[in-house]
């Protein structure tokens, strides 16, 4: 049996808060469980204030067999930030935008950078989904076309460096999968309609509920994860928009995180349940523990 865990974002004190919640302890450095297995949804970095001992409680309980992991985007942006290209510059560009984003993971390793380096190595090992006998993880988006080719294209879904430069070039059809895998899927907004994101940017696409059934998603507001008040409640143009949605057969229970989910966790549905719940915005850090069951079930899930 598996406790999922969301996106943790280098707050260790709550992770361990929340592992000890769901019964594991820390035998000769390690957390772990008699008799479940945790698994992480990605997004270890960046953002919270323990994030060398965050690092340090999920490789430990990987590398020993206590836990298992996808990569998040944060991750594989950390490994494109620090790889050089041949031709000069990184594969990840250094601009004001991206530094801020990386900025607590590069000064918490300030005086450890051959630790942090070790890291990125392991980050390779990570594999960017998770299709178990019978549950399935990913970090943003599940696709099943985009998850073939990944099979395909990766030995056991894991991202080499010799990929690194196609991983990240535009428009590649390696880059396509890899990022809609790890950072969901997008759609152009009608009318030339803008709103500002998280960060405070402004777009013109927004990322799309890639999870809901087609028939459930009849307004702009239930398409769009970031819907601008205006076209909540207009009728989506299906000729346009319903390609992109879920046409899913696979009964399995899927776990993602990612979107920064806000209030008291909550499923995401019976079947597809996302774990983020913005523990690095005043949020909290969320798990399901996963019984075996086909359907999911809300007095499943733990949060601290």
């Amino acid at each position: 049996m598996y406790d999922i865990i969301g996106d943790v974002h280098g707050y260790a004190d709550k992770l361990i808060q929340l592992l000890e919640l769901l019964g594991y302890s820390s035998q000769n450095g390690i957390y772990q469980h008699k008799h479940r297995k945790a698994v992480f949804v990605g997004d270890w970095i960046d953002r919270g204030p323990q994030i060398r001992q965050t690092l340090a409680i999920v490789r430990s309980m990987i590398d020993n067999g206590a836990a298992l992991g996808v990569l998040g985007n944060h991750e594989f942006n950390a490994l494109a930030f620090y790889q050089e290209k041949p031709t000069g510059g990184y594969y990840r560009q250094h601009s004001p935008q991206n530094i801020i984003q990386h900025y607590q993971t590069l000064y918490q390793f300030r005086n450890h950078v051959d630790e942090w380096h070790d890291y990125l190595d392991w980050f390779y090992s990570v594999p960017l989904f998770l299709s178990l006998d019978r549950i399935r993880v990913v970090h943003a988006c599940w696709d099943d076309a985009n998850l073939q080719f990944l099979q395909r294209q990766l030995s056991e879904g894991k991202l080499t460096r010799g990929l690194l430069a196609e991983a990240t070039t535009k428009h590649t059809a390696l880059w396509k999968a890899i990022e809609e895998t790890l950072k969901g899927k997008e759609a152009v907004l009608p009318n030339k309609l803008t709103f500002s994101d998280k960060d405070g940017h402004t777009r013109h696409k927004s990322r799309i509920r890639w999870w809901t059934e087609v028939t459930s998603a009849t307004t702009y507001g239930a398409y769009f994860f970031d819907a601008p008040p205006s076209i909540a409640e207009v009728c989506v143009d299906q000729s346009v928009y319903s390609t992109q949605l879920r046409n899913d057969t696979d009964t399995r229970p899927l776990f993602f995180g990612h979107y920064w989910l806000s209030g008291s966790p909550r499923l995401t549905s019976t079947r597809a349940s996302c774990l983020d719940f913005s523990v690095a915005k005043e949020g909290v850090l969320a798990a399901y523990s996963w019984q075996g069951e086909n359907e999911l079930k809300v007095e499943h899930l733990f949060w601290v």
